[in-house]
């Protein structure tokens, strides 16, 4: 009946008709579309209508404003909210019910469409239930969480106690919350603290899944490497993401080939990164690691698994930074220098270091192990070719030698055996070695343990010099001053002895 009257009405009552009743007709009118199921933003002609006969529709300027908040009508109440200073009405009527019903409206079209750290300042005026308070403000946590507003957010949950007011509700806020606690754990908190934020049950599995892979990630890439075992331990989605779909499975298998690399599981790691190429990984990143990779497996003393990533090491520096080229190249000798390595390929990779700015005493320090290894391998003609190399930096050497210079002469000495033109500098190289040692070690002593092989080399030089009693003489004098010395040496001076 009352719509039935309306439209019989004119749109705005006759001058004829009485202030008074032409007032309460138009609030009447008013409230007439606050009804349920009417139309809210018809009011808003009708508070124009009460303007102009010196009258006021605050109330039901509020209530419409209020209507079209909770049927989700957001731009609408934007603009009423501009066109009618909202705001205003809502501080002058907060005593009313529809001052506090404007006050919420706000709060919740705060949530939203505008800025959720305003919500704590617009429910502090407002009277109602404790519940409801909290569910704006934990809404309002979750939207700074979501829009990665992560200083607001933190400033947000110390200023609100935030864990406390999850704990006060339930359902799929509660779930929210949690969930958005754990985002900020990520992104700006401690990531060690997500997966006891995400203990609820009602939590989603992939959700948490996604989020315990993010935290181990996190923890791998602030070197917080035994919180990150501990929780691959806790958590086996962690130490075993392949498989798992997702940027955070990936990040996190990315994370654990690097945790492998820095607790000293290198071949673990080679075989993460094989199986991250195959998934199309970027070929720069993979290039770092597997060289990064490469020079643990040498320092680790695998050769076999070094060996096996040597060929592709060269095409892999062009993504290295100066300083892990030149490590690489430096294991790439050390790889070399082993029984059944590419011996031959030592002088050239050598050269390469010095050229790349290879510290001296660094470049030193390999020349001598590289000479050594190659004449202990029988690798004379390739020994050869470090000579000019080698030989400056012995003649500088003074007792007492330092092993690598010990290992040096001896390496020398041996290799000027091979060619009869090179004896003499061959004893005499042994014998400035077996010195040098003599003067490390008091009679009676063990000798140390080149001091045989030494004295053993300079009796075969002499003897080759034809200098046998010279060489039985040494014999005589150091088998009676140091105990141990081998039977083949004991032999060859008593056939000496008349």
């Amino acid at each position: 009946p009352a719509e039935r009257l309306l439209a019989a009405l004119p749109a705005r009552p006759s001058p004829a008709i009485p202030p008074g009743l032409a007032r309460n007709a138009l609030l009447s009118l008013a409230n007439f579309h606050l009804a349920p199921g009417q139309e809210p933003g018809r009011v808003f002609a009708v508070a124009a209508a009460l303007h102009d006969i010196g009258e006021t529709a605050d109330k039901p300027v509020l209530g419409a404003f209020t209507r079209l908040v909770n049927a989700s009508r957001y731009e609408e109440a934007l603009a009423a909210e501009a066109a009618y200073e909202i705001a205003a009405l809502t501080r002058q009527w907060a005593g009313t019910e529809a001052g506090r019903d404007a006050g919420l409206a706000r709060t919740v079209l705060d949530l939203a469409v505008g800025d959720p750290a305003d919500i704590p300042v617009r429910l502090s005026g407002l009277d109602m239930e404790h519940s409801r308070k909290a569910a704006l403000l934990l809404d309002a946590f979750i939207r700074l969480v979501n829009a990665a507003r992560y200083g607001h957010a933190q400033d947000f949950m110390a200023a609100h106690d935030v864990a406390n007011l999850t704990a006060q509700v339930d359902g799929d806020l509660a779930v929210d919350a949690a969930i958005a606690r754990a985002v900020l754990a990520l992104g700006a908190g401690d990531p060690a603290q997500v997966p006891g934020l995400l203990a609820a049950p009602e939590i989603p599995a992939a959700r948490r899944e996604a989020l315990v892979l993010g935290a181990f990630t996190g923890l791998v890439n602030a070197g917080r490497y035994e919180e990150a075992e501990a929780l691959a331990a806790a958590a086996p989605v962690c130490a075993a993401p392949e498989g798992r779909q997702g940027a955070a499975a990936m990040d996190a298998r990315w994370a654990a080939m690097l945790l492998d690399l820095q607790r000293g599981r290198a071949a673990v790691a080679v075989r993460r990164l094989a199986a991250l190429e195959a998934e199309g990984g970027d070929a720069a990143l993979l290039g770092a690691f597997y060289v990064d990779a490469f020079v643990r497996l040498v320092n680790e003393a695998d050769f076999t698994g070094a060996a096996a990533l040597a060929p592709e090491v060269e095409k892999w520096l062009a993504h290295c930074a100066p300083h892990a080229r030149l490590d690489a190249k430096v294991a790439l000798v050390i790889l070399a220098m082993q029984p059944g390595g590419a011996a031959r390929e030592i002088p050239k990779l050598l050269a390469a270091l010095a050229e790349a700015g290879l510290a001296e005493a660094r470049l030193q320090e390999l020349t001598l192990a590289s000479f050594a290894a190659l004449v202990n391998g029988a690798a004379f003609e390739t020994a050869r070719k470090l000579l000019p190399f080698v030989e400056p930096v012995l003649i500088t050497l003074r007792p007492p030698f330092a092993p690598m210079g010990q290992d040096a002469l001896f390496a020398a000495a041996m290799l000027y055996l091979q060619d009869k033109a090179d004896w003499r500098r061959s004893a005499a190289s042994f014998a400035r070695l077996r010195d040098g040692l003599v003067k490390l070690m008091s009679p009676g002593e063990t000798p140390l343990a080149l001091f045989w092989p030494a004295l053993r080399g300079e009796v075969l030089a002499l003897q080759r010099l034809n200098r046998d009693e010279e060489a039985m003489l040494l014999l005589r004098d150091f088998i009676g001053t140091y105990p141990g010395a081998p039977d083949d040496l004991r032999v060859l001076l008593k056939g000496s002895t008349p």
